[in-house]
């Protein structure tokens, strides 16, 4: 049996990635949008005990971000 996290059904945690990416745009600019983003995000994450939670994903994104702003602004 596949649970979130395995295989095929994993999509959710990317799809859940791409909102809280989107909420990272968001707050600057629009920031009445941000808390529709986090809620979609949020439940996205299955209730379930897995190995990633919505934080893991939002620490991830955010250290993504961080990253390649860092190696992006050597180019600029």
């Amino acid at each position: 049996m596949l649970t979130p996290g395995e295989g095929p059904i994993d999509c959710s945690k990317c799809l859940a990635k791409m909102v809280i990416f989107a909420a990272e745009i968001a707050r600057q600019d629009f920031p009445d949008r941000v808390r529709g983003y986090i809620g979609l995000a949020e439940n996205l994450v299955p209730p379930q005990s897995l190995t990633w939670t919505y934080h893991d994903l939002e620490r991830e994104v955010r250290w993504y971000i961080k990253r390649v702003g860092a190696e992006g602004s050597r180019f600029a």
